[in-house]
């Protein structure tokens, strides 16, 4: 998660005093949101592209490494098996081996599934935290 903070000044010309009625200072912050959106849209559109392009790359190195993960198990044991009459003890180990061999390749597809669906970046819109008033 990337986050940046854009400090903002609005100037109002207004005869009186300091204000002090926060409904009015809402109302006032309202009206001036778009155009501060649009501003820090346009002041921090090199930050975004540099956050994006660090993000995708974080995850298509997440993806290589467990891609070639992936590769490096083969798809079901291969050789010819010939189980004793009486003795299945080789059938045992071929099947627990099959089997271990079949939870780890899901395990990696199930993390490369995730790193996939994790690696869907949204941007969010400019959000105001704080407002200091005089």
């Amino acid at each position: 998660m990337e986050s940046a903070i854009v400090p903002v000044t609005v100037h109002c010309a207004r005869g009186h005093g300091p204000v002090r009625d926060r409904r009015l200072i809402e109302l006032m912050a309202d009206a001036v949101m778009p155009d501060v959106r649009a501003a820090v849209d346009a002041a921090t559109i090199s930050w975004r592209e540099a956050a994006l392009a660090c993000t995708r790359v974080f995850f298509d190195t997440r993806l290589s490494r467990e891609r070639a993960i992936a590769a490096t198990f083969p798809g079901a044991p291969a050789g010819a098996l010939q189980p004793g009459l009486f003795d299945r003890r080789a059938d045992h180990e071929r099947r627990a081996a099959h089997d271990v061999i079949s939870d780890v390749v899901g395990d990696v597809h199930r993390r490369i599934a995730a790193i996939e669906q994790a690696s869907i970046v949204c941007a969010r819109p400019a959000q105001l935290l704080l407002i200091l008033a005089p």
